[in-house]
């Protein structure tokens, strides 16, 4: 088959045949725009390409020249000997005019007859009526197109002999490319190649930026609601600790004083007879301290009781204090975590199910596919997100994964079935 050379394809909108050098061709193929029309001109891959060039039939070797013949009669006088050949032992060599010998070249067997080349041309009926005459190279084109099938019949040029497409070797051999190809194309060349870390790590960091910069205004807003039901719990506090301040120490005193101090020593007890005023005076005297004692014990009291009605009031305070903390930071938490998965939803979710690669992804031209090489749809694109979390979560061992893995997949690729490959 033809691998090197120069060989014509002829563009499916203007008809023009431009040479195209098989050295330099695309091994998968491709779309390029036309010279001549700049329509865009889809080369098909080599292999496809070389089997509709046409084959050429291998030419007769030439004849070799017939050997001379040497002359004879008086005219040979001083001619120049004619080399015989070497004889071997037990066989005569016939000399020259004996029987058995001869003057002229043995002959050759005739050359067997080339093989019919295949036509070029054919009239094909075509499916909306009529018949066209077309080439192998028009016809491999239509085939692309599924314009021509399995059942079109095609006679030769200048034949009214129709049979369908497999009856012709060179036409069925078109007809098994096409089927091949439409399998290949399921399946990209890529597939199973695992794409490099680096460009990996770069269309990851490109995605946290991205989701960074979209949340900053939803962070931005938590922030400010959170700083103002702090402020507003702050101004509750001290409003009811100045409400439950415990009364001062002197509250309470006894407003009974002593009416009787002696200025000098006192006398012993029974030193002398008491008059009826000192007796009183020490009555009094014993009667006050003993209110006293009393007024201090309840006050005593008075003071324990408020401390613990303090103390209870305190942690009633503190208790509702936490619990609208907590439900402010519930309800911050809540708001942060829709946000988030909203977030992750349009730019990682959407973007894997529909094109197979997050914005990151696809600025580091990678994809994420099954590992038959198919597209992963929305259930494995939603399942690899989530996964996506426990492989963060886990102090990003997940993603470490790939280091030590052949297909460099992470745990979320192993959950989800899948793996990022270049496109």
């Amino acid at each position: 088959m033809q691998s090197s050379g120069t060989a014509a394809f002829r563009c499916q909108t203007c008809g023009r045949e431009l040479p195209v050098n098989l050295d330099r061709y695309p091994r998968a193929g491709g779309t390029f725009p036309c010279p001549s029309c700049r329509a865009p001109l889809t080369l098909p891959p080599i292999e496809e390409f070389l089997a509709s060039l046409p084959v050429q039939a291998p030419e007769p070797p030439a004849a070799a020249p017939p050997a001379p013949v040497p002359p004879s009669g008086p005219s040979a006088a001083g001619s120049v000997p004619v080399p015989r050949p070497p004889s071997t032992p037990g066989m005569a060599v016939p000399r020259q005019g004996e029987p058995g010998s001869s003057t002229s070249a043995p002959e050759k067997a005739p050359a067997a007859a080339p093989p019919p080349k295949p036509p070029q041309t054919y009239r094909v009926y075509l499916q909306v009526g009529g018949t066209e005459n077309m080439t192998r190279m028009e016809i491999w084109q239509a085939i692309r197109r599924g314009e021509l099938g399995e059942a079109t019949e095609v006679a030769p040029l200048g034949s009214d002999d129709w049979k369908p497409m497999t009856a012709y070797p060179e036409l069925a051999r078109l007809l098994d490319q096409q089927a091949r190809s439409v399998v290949a194309k399921a399946v990209p060349m890529n597939a199973g190649v695992p794409a490099p870390m680096g460009r990996r790590f770069v269309a990851k960091l490109i995605d946290m930026l991205l989701l960074g910069i979209v949340f900053l205004p939803v962070q931005a807003s938590i922030d400010k609601k959170l700083a103002r039901e702090m402020e507003s719990i702050q101004a509750e506090a001290r409003k009811m600790e100045g409400a439950t301040a415990p009364p001062s120490a002197g509250a309470g005193a006894p407003s009974y004083q002593p009416s009787y101090e002696p200025s000098g020593p006192r006398r012993p007890p029974g030193s002398y007879p008491m008059t009826q005023e000192e007796a009183n005076r020490r009555q009094a005297d014993a009667q006050w301290q003993r209110a006293q004692q009393m007024q201090r014990e309840q006050q005593a009291r008075e003071q324990q009781q408020e401390a613990e009605r303090q103390k209870a009031r305190s942690e009633r305070t503190t208790q509702q204090l936490g619990e609208r903390l907590l439900t402010v930071f519930g309800q911050v938490l809540w708001q942060a975590t829709i946000m988030s998965l909203l977030s992750q939803f349009l730019f990682v979710v959407l973007p894997l199910a529909l094109t197979g690669a997050s914005v990151g992804k696809l600025a580091m031209g990678l994809r994420v596919r099954t590992p038959e090489g198919k597209d992963i749809g929305f259930g494995r694109a939603l399942g690899r997100t989530a996964a996506e979390i426990l492989s963060g979560c886990l102090l990003y061992i997940g993603y470490l994964m790939a280091l030590f893995d052949d297909e460099r997949r992470t745990l979320h690729d192993r959950i989800a079935g899948t793996r990022v490959e270049p496109k």
